[in-house]
């Protein structure tokens, strides 16, 4: 874990300030994913943006192979004698995550008959089980869709991230896990997002991942 975190910081020292916090997310990413939970996430703009690559980094291999156990691949190809097993072999292990983002027809309509800022509070109302995690990503950390998000997570029992600007804003005092990055200006603190999103990813994929 440590290597992958001190080249982070090595590559950006002002982001020293958020090592505890990164780490801290780790841990809850680790716990998440030995309790076989799903991990969902949202934002607005390019921060939904970065919501859809964080489940893209996750959800398949990304700077390891992930191959399918030889048994896994056994049990595919009984199902079909033709492609079975090439199947099998062409398919990756991965960790489960879901952007909220995602759902166009649902967010639309729903949006088109209840209060729009409640769309990703409906998503986790329907879909969050114990042993899941949400993580929240506002520059600001003040988006308010995203606040109504994490208190249904709070109301469900869920850990809950926010990947935020320098303030914090009121996600800071409201989320159970807050990384912090050193700005204020938009496009910066996206930029940092994205540095600190890849880390952990390749972290915790070295730590499901990297022995076998």
């Amino acid at each position: 874990m440590n290597k992958h975190l001190d080249k982070l910081l090595q590559r950006c020292p002002s982001l020293k300030q958020c090592e505890q916090q990164i780490i801290d997310v780790f841990n809850c990413w680790c716990e998440l994913y030995q309790n076989d939970g799903i991990l969902y996430l949202a934002g607005n703009g390019g921060s939904a943006a970065d919501a859809e690559h964080i489940v893209g980094e996750l959800m398949k291999g990304f700077i390891l192979p992930r191959r399918l156990t030889e048994n896994d691949i056994a049990t595919i190809s009984k199902e079909n004698y033709e492609h079975g097993e090439a199947l099998a072999r062409g398919l990756q292990a991965g960790l489960r995550s879901f952007a909220l983002t995602s759902h166009l027809s649902l967010t639309t309509a729903f949006a088109n008959d209840e209060e729009p800022l409640n769309v990703f509070a409906q998503q986790l109302y329907v879909m969050a089980r114990r042993n899941d995690v949400f993580l929240g990503i506002s520059t600001s950390g003040n988006s308010e869709n995203i606040l109504r998000a994490v208190t249904i997570a709070k109301a469900k029992k869920i850990p809950t991230i926010a990947l935020t600007g320098n303030s914090g804003g009121r996600l800071a005092k409201v989320c159970d896990y807050t990384i912090t990055v050193p700005s204020d200006v938009t496009h910066e603190i996206q930029e940092y997002h994205i540095m600190v999103y890849h880390t952990l990813c390749i972290m915790i994929e070295d730590y499901f991942y990297g022995k076998k």
